[in-house]
């Protein structure tokens, strides 16, 4: 009897296909590792670039922050530098009251009110009696003293609803509105007392004209103002002449 035996194919060999199997993993590991690999890369490349873009927006929004800080302080040094030029042309810088041209706007403007409700407007001018006198003996900056109190005492003794203003010089007025000729007489005396309390030792006094007209029979802007200003330099003349100060 004969006996043999039949041997498979090199392929069908149990550690052949154990290594097929083994090398099959081995590849799979090696391409996964490569695809993980350039995956990481990929994000990797991705957070460089955000963290970039991130930096670049920060920068920008910090340039921005920047640029809106440095356009708010310029608004409000621009806002400042108009108020303080809007004070400049209606405010007079050594007393702070209201001056020539804010005076003139509001004459105008309470003269025409006062027309149209006939209610009386009192408009009182005072003056400083020998003032150069008080500049050549003293100085000028007792002078500019002298009439920022003047300044201080028609704002002390004036109501919310007046106007003291300066008129230039040693000229002031103060208008009121709703007012009587005797409480405005009255009232320019107890300016003079005040100043005279203050001034004791100096040549100098305060000399008032008041002028009244009530609304219907007001007269045009110019006209009131001139004819209160020239009996108020009248009245103010009467005064030097007799060394004396008064309100009339």
């Amino acid at each position: 009897m004969w006996a043999f035996e039949v041997l498979p194919l090199w392929w069908q060999r149990q550690d052949v296909r154990f290594a097929a199997v083994l090398g099959a993993l081995l590849l799979l590991a090696l391409l996964y590792r490569v695809l993980l690999h350039g995956y990481k890369t990929h994000n990797a490349r991705l957070a460089e670039l955000v963290r970039k873009r991130t930096e670049d927006l920060q920068l920008q929004a910090q340039r921005l922050l920047q640029v809106n800080h440095e356009k708010s302080e310029l608004l409000t040094r621009l806002r400042i530098k108009s108020d303080v030029f809007g004070c400049q042309a209606h405010e007079d810088a050594l007393t702070g009251l209201p001056n020539r041209r804010h005076f003139d706007e509001a004459l105008a403007r309470d003269i025409s009110r006062a027309r149209r409700s006939a209610r009386s407007l009192v408009l009182a001018i005072l003056d400083i009696d020998h003032f150069k006198r008080i500049n050549d003996h003293y100085s000028h900056a007792s002078g500019d003293a002298v009439l920022h109190e003047v300044g201080v005492l028609l704002t002390a003794t004036a109501r919310a609803s007046d106007l003291p203003a300066r008129l230039g010089g040693e000229a002031f007025a103060l208008l009121l509105a709703d007012t009587t000729l005797e409480h405005a007489q009255v009232l320019c005396l107890r300016i003079r007392v005040l100043f005279h309390a203050r001034h004791v030792g100096q040549r100098g006094g305060l000399a008032g004209d008041v002028q009244c007209r009530r609304g219907r029979g007001a007269r045009r802007r110019h006209r009131l103002f001139v004819d209160a200003a020239r009996r108020s330099r009248l009245v103010r003349g009467q005064a030097r002449r007799a060394r004396s100060d008064l309100c009339g």
